[in-house]
C-alpha cells in the first residue's frame, strides 16, 4: 500500500505554489544551497546551509524545503537564505522524497521509509534491490532510483500492491554516480544531477532490455555549478491515470443523471464540449471526455454513458367503480419484479376497495412506478316525502345532492337544489356513473300564523256581541284542545270538535255566573309542533 501510494503521487503545485517555474530546481552542494533553471542551464546561489545535505525534497503541501545531513539529521531549510534548522535523527539517508499528501519517504540503507516531520523518526516500510546512491523519482509513473553499482531501477506495482524490484540499465563509465534524479515538469526527459553537471536520460534509453545494456546519458548542462551536487529538489507537475479517472463505464435508467466530477488541485480542465467545470452533469447517452492539464502536463480519460428505457407501466387514470364490483390492475412486464403498496409482488392486483394503488416494476434495475386513485361509488339515492306543504310566502330547497352526479329537473335546470315556493309538482333525474334515480314531489301552500289571538272577556247575553267565548284565528288552526276552568279547577267546558271550539258561558244546560275562568288553549303551529297557551277570561252577565 506505501508503494502504491509512492507510484501513485504526484508532486502537485502550480508555479504560484512553489515559487518555481517549470523547469527550476533546487540543488544542494557540500555546504550551499542553489537555484537552477536546467531550460537556460543557469543557476544563482542562495545561500550557505552550513552542513553537508545528501538530498532535498520540497513538501507540496507547505512548499517547505527538507533536507537530510550527512550526521543522518532531518533539517528543515530556509529557501531564501539557506540557512538549516535541525528537527531530529532520522539516519542517513542518501534519497529524500514527498508523496503529494506531504508524506516523506527517505532511503536507509536498502530500505524504503516513512519520516515523521515533527521528530525526524524512521518507519522502515520496504526493502529495495540495492542500495540507493541518489534520489527516488517518479517518472511516468513508475519510481526509479539509482543504485550503488551504477544502474539504474525500476519498482514496479501492480494493482493488488504487489512491487518488485530490478535494474533496467547500466550508467555510462564516465557517470560514476548520479546523486540526483528527478523529473522536472512533464519534460520527456529525465534528469541526473552529478558533480557540478546536470544529465538527461531519454525514455527509450530507459526501457533497455536486457539490464547488461547500456543506460544513454546525456550532458545537458555543464559545469552548472563550481561545486559537487549532492542533492536535488523540485514540484515535478506530474498527472496519471490512477489521478485522472472517470470511472468504469456506465449503464444508466432513462431519466436519472450522474455527475462526472474530478477534483486535481491547480488543475485546468477541458471536457468534450469544451466547457471547462471540474463537474459535468450526464443526463444523455455518449463518450464523455476530460482532459486534464497543469502548466504543460496533460492526461485525458473518458467514459461511456449508455441509457436504457424504464419498463413501461401505465395502470390507467384515476377511476370509479361501482359498489360490488372489482377492478384488476395489470403490471405485467417481461423479465421484471413487482411490488405493490401493500408490499405483495405479483404482476396482477385485485381491487375490491377505494384507495390510491401504487406498482413498481423493475427490470434490469430500472424501475417504474405508478400510482392509480379508485373511488368506490353508490348509485344516487333520493329519500325525499311524495308531499309536502309549505306556509305562503316561504321557500322550501329541494335537494338532490349525491357524489359526482348530475342533475335534470323539471324546469330542465341542472343544478342539485331547486328552491321552491308555490304549489307544485316537481320532478328530478339524478345520473352518477353507477345509476340513475327518479323523484317526484307535490308541493302544497298554506296560509300560516292562524293563530290570531284569544279575548280575556265575554258578555253571554244573548245580545249577539261577543256572546261567546273562543281561540281567534284567521285561516284553518288545527286544534289539540281546549278548557275552560272555574275558580275550584272544575272543568266547565272541554272542546270535542276542533271545528266547535266555542264556550257559550254554560255549564250542563246552565249559564254560569259571572266570574273569571282559567282556559287551557293547545293547536299545532306552522312547525306542526303543539303549542300550549294559559290565561284567564272573565265572563259577565
Amino acid at each position: 500500500m506505501i508503494l502504491s501510494r509512492l507510484l501513485t503521487f504526484i508532486l502537485t503545485c502550480v508555479l504560484s505554489c512553489a515559487g518555481l517555474a517549470q523547469h527550476q530546481v533546487y540543488l544542494a552542494t557540500w555546504d550551499s544551497l542553489y537555484l537552477a533553471d536546467v531550460s537556460t542551464c543557469s543557476v544563482q546561489l542562495i545561500g550557505a546551509t552550513g552542513r553537508l545535505l545528501y538530498d532535498i525534497a520540497l513538501n507540496p503541501v507547505d512548499n517547505r524545503l527538507y533536507g537530510i545531513d550527512g550526521s543522518g539529521d532531518l533539517c528543515t531549510i530556509n529557501k531564501n537564505t539557506g540557512a538549516t534548522n535541525v528537527i531530529g535523527q532520522a539516519g542517513v539517508m542518501t534519497s529524500l522524497t514527498f508523496t503529494k499528501d506531504g508524506t516523506l519517504y527517505g532511503v536507509y540503507g536498502n530500505r524504503l521509509c516513512t519520516i515523521d516531520l515533527l521528530t525526524g523518526a524512521r518507519t522502515v516500510v520496504s526493502i529495495m534491490l540495492d542500495a540507493a546512491s541518489g534520489d527516488l523519482a517518479l517518472w511516468n509513473g513508475k519510481l526509479y532510483y539509482p543504485g550503488h553499482r551504477s544502474q539504474l531501477h525500476l519498482i514496479e506495482i501492480d494493482l493488488n500492491n504487489q512491487y518488485s524490484v530490478k535494474s533496467i540499465g547500466y550508467f555510462p563509465s564516465w557517470v560514476p554516480f548520479l546523486y540526483g534524479l528527478g523529473s522536472l515538469g512533464c519534460d520527456s526527459k529525465l534528469y541526473g544531477f552529478h558533480e557540478g553537471h546536470v544529465y538527461t536520460i531519454t525514455p527509450s534509453d530507459l526501457y533497455a532490455n536486457p539490464s547488461t545494456n547500456p543506460v544513454f546519458v546525456g550532458i545537458h548542462c555543464w559545469n552548472i555549478i563550481p561545486d559537487y551536487i549532492l542533492g536535488a529538489a523540485s514540484l515535478a507537475e506530474d498527472i496519471n491515470l490512477e489521478e485522472l479517472n472517470l470511472g468504469d463505464d456506465l449503464t444508466l435508467c432513462e431519466g436519472e443523471t450522474i455527475t462526472l466530477n474530478q477534483s486535481i488541485p491547480n488543475a485546468n480542465y477541458l471536457w468534450q464540449d469544451n466547457s471547462i467545470n471540474n463537474a459535468y452533469t450526464v443526463t444523455s447517452a455518449g463518450t464523455y471526455t476530460l482532459t486534464v492539464s497543469i502548466d504543460t502536463c496533460t492526461a485525458t480519460d473518458s467514459i461511456i454513458v449508455d441509457y436504457i428505457h424504464k419498463p413501461a407501466l401505465d395502470l390507467g387514470n384515476d377511476t370509479i367503480i361501482c359498489e360490488g364490483n372489482l377492478l384488476e390492475l395489470d403490471a405485467t412486464t417481461a423479465n421484471a419484479s413487482y411490488l405493490w403498496q401493500d408490499g405483495s409482488v405479483n404482476s396482477t392486483y385485485l381491487v375490491n376497495q377505494g384507495g390510491a394503488y401504487v406498482s413498481s416494476v423493475t427490470v434490469d434495475n430500472c424501475t417504474s412506478i405508478d400510482t392509480i386513485n379508485v373511488t368506490y361509488q353508490s348509485p344516487p339515492l333520493l329519500s325525499w316525502d311524495r308531499e309536502a306543504t309549505i306556509c305562503e310566502g316561504t321557500t322550501i330547497v329541494l335537494n338532490a345532492e349525491n357524489p359526482t352526479a348530475s342533475y335534470l329537473w323539471q324546469d330542465y335546470s341542472t343544478n342539485s337544489s331547486l328552491n321552491v315556493n308555490r304549489t307544485g309538482d316537481y320532478s328530478v333525474t339524478v345520473t352518477n356513473y353507477c345509476g340513475q334515480v327518479e323523484q317526484e314531489i307535490r308541493v302544497e301552500t298554506k296560509e300560516c300564523n292562524c293563530f290570531k289571538g284569544i279575548p280575556d272577556v265575554f258578555t253571554p247575553n244573548e245580545d249577539g256581541i261577543n256572546d261567546t267565548f273562543q281561540p281567534l284565528k284567521k285561516c284553518d288552526l288545527e286544534l289539540v284542545a281546549f278548557e275552560i276552568f272555574n275558580r275550584w279547577g272544575q272543568v266547565v267546558y272541554k272542546m270535542d270538535d276542533a271545528m266547535e271550539a266555542v264556550w257559550d258561558g254554560t255549564f250542563r244546560g246552565s249559564d254560569c255566573p259571572t266570574e273569571v275562568y282559567v282556559y287551557l288553549l293547545q293547536y299545532y303551529n306552522d312547525d306542526g309542533d303543539v303549542e300550549t297557551r294559559k290565561g284567564t277570561v272573565t265572563l259577565i252577565r
